[in-house]
């Protein structure tokens, strides 16, 4: 069962961190990636993924949105991964909003990977991103970002290590049980499209 949510997207590292919302939240939805061009021929330029809802009543009359982390805080929200306390959802949002600046700001070269490493190394107080006792959308937008990274620079794999906060923070989500299965199932579909577009029976 998919659920009445629907995830349009071409890349995958785009959104990492709401699919991982849905995986760990246990909210159903079925996921379609589809090639960048087909995607801008129907949305406009700028945008990654698009969430359709069957019912209206959920997004309060819309059946689609396209801003990735009004997306992820939507998952969040039925994943119980976005709390309604308005102090952490302050929070929350501080996480996402520095994640979107840095990649814009590394983007153009306006600031150093060490910079940016040690700013949110710095903003995580807690066991977790913006909570003592409960994962949030934060922990998974900052693993989503630090992948990010890694694409680009493979040498923040050994970076990491000197930022305990933001170690931590990847470190519990990339275990997470609900992680762990749908990467290993990522993996399995990988293989069998692989397989059979060589012809192989799996």
């Amino acid at each position: 069962m998919a659920g009445d949510w629907t995830l349009i997207f071409y890349s995958v590292n785009a959104t990492e961190s709401i699919r991982h919302a849905f995986f760990i939240g246990g909210v159903e939805f079925e996921e379609v990636k589809i090639a960048e061009n087909d995607f801008r021929k129907k949305y406009p330029s700028g945008f990654h993924a698009v969430l359709q809802c069957g019912d209206k009543k959920k997004l309060d009359g819309l059946t689609e949105v396209a801003n990735l982390h009004s997306i992820l805080r939507i998952v969040g929200k039925f994943g119980k991964l976005y709390p309604d306390d308005p102090f952490i959802g302050m929070r929350i949002d501080e996480v996402l909003e520095l994640c979107k600046t840095f990649r814009t700001k590394l983007a153009a070269r306006g600031i150093t990977l060490e910079d940016v490493l040690e700013n949110l190394n710095s903003v995580i107080d807690h066991k977790y991103a913006v909570s003592e006792d409960k994962m949030t959308v934060a922990d998974l937008e900052l693993l989503a970002f630090v992948n990010w990274l890694i694409y680009r620079d493979e040498s923040v794999i050994e970076m990491i290590a000197q930022y305990a906060n933001l170690a931590r923070v990847c470190e519990f989500v990339r275990n997470h049980p609900a992680i762990v299965e749908a990467e290993k199932q990522r993996i399995k579909n990988y293989m069998s499209n692989k397989a059979k577009n060589h012809g192989l029976n799996v």
